[in-house]
């Protein structure tokens, strides 16, 4: 049909699932890269941590007890980050919804497969960044989507089980509807 590899590659990049899709096996690459063992913040390690209990006491129980809970009645030096003492059980998260949806997926595929909200709330944010940019003049706003995808902290929460890209996508929708709004 006359049109180069480069020229068909930038059309099908500018289908909406193509890109979606493209976006997402990057984040998928870049995961594979890292190490599941660690995490890049406490917070983080803390909710891998509630995750893993749930698991290990058969349900919807995360206390993750405290060896030291004796002499440290108030877990100021619990290992787990800002871990407290809520009732009898030491809780290390202070964000559960964003382990409702987790819980199945650390089910099926553990650590590697709880950070697939994390890749899902960042592909979000990127298309909303899209919306707001066509909202605000721009043709198309592939270039916002590409940009806040790949080279913004997105392309970081994406990697990591954290609920930022998730909540991040929700303001930029927000701020989409609230342009449109004002139209």
């Amino acid at each position: 049909d006359g049109l180069s590899a480069a020229a068909r590659c930038s059309s099908a990049l500018r289908r909406p699932v193509v890109a979606a899709l493209v976006l997402f096996l990057v984040y998928i690459g870049a995961f594979m890269l890292t190490n599941p063992q660690g995490s890049l913040s406490s917070d983080v390690g803390s909710k891998v941590a509630a995750l893993q209990a749930a698991e290990d006491n058969g349900g919807w129980d995360i206390d993750v007890g405290y060896w030291a809970e004796e002499a440290d009645t108030d877990g100021q030096l619990h290992p787990l980050y800002d871990s407290r003492l809520i009732g009898d059980s030491w809780i290390p998260v202070s964000t559960l919804p964003f382990l409702v949806p987790a819980a199945p997926l650390w089910a099926i595929g553990g650590y590697r497969a709880v950070v697939l909200l994390a890749m899902v709330g960042s592909v979000a944010t990127a298309f909303a960044a899209r919306a707001i940019a066509r909202r605000l003049g721009s043709a198309d706003g592939w270039s916002a989507y590409w940009l806040v995808g790949l080279v913004s902290p997105v392309a970081i929460y994406a990697l990591v089980f954290w609920e930022h890209s998730i909540g991040l996508a929700l303001m930029a929708w927000g701020v989409v509807l609230l342009l449109d709004l004002m139209q």
